[in-house]
């Protein structure tokens, strides 16, 4: 078994230049404000803006689309959404119709959360 100090390093990010905990074996964006290097994406992403409805199991929430890929979403919502969370995208212009799950959420202002999904 690894100490712990061998799974986790601090980074700064390079976007906001705050310091936070890198978990060496599966990294994740910064805590603060969502950089993630490119090529952990692994894909380029598309900047574009469109309400549309998320299904949270039976629930309905109104989300912002910031920017997508082939394999996931960036979205800004009224609710923080747990990591792991699995929901329904429908954005029918984009013909996006799929089910994902939430591998980084994070808070930007009360009522307003940021979210990366990944399309599985």
């Amino acid at each position: 078994m690894k100490k712990s100090k061998d799974i986790t390093s601090t980074r700064v990010c390079p976007s906001c230049g705050k310091a936070f905990i890198w978990f060496v074996e599966t990294p994740l964006s910064c805590p603060y404000c969502g950089y993630l290097p490119r090529d952990q994406r692994g894909e380029m992403r598309t900047s574009l803006e469109r309400t549309f409805e998320l299904k949270l199991g039976k629930k309905t929430l109104t989300a912002d689309l910031l920017d997508y890929s082939a394999s996931g979403v960036r979205l800004s919502c009224p609710e923080r959404i747990g990591t792991d969370t699995l929901v329904s995208i429908d954005i029918t212009e984009l013909g996006i119709h799929r089910s994902a799950r939430a591998v980084w959420t994070m808070p930007l202002l009360p009522g307003v959360a940021m979210a990366g999904f990944k399309f599985i």
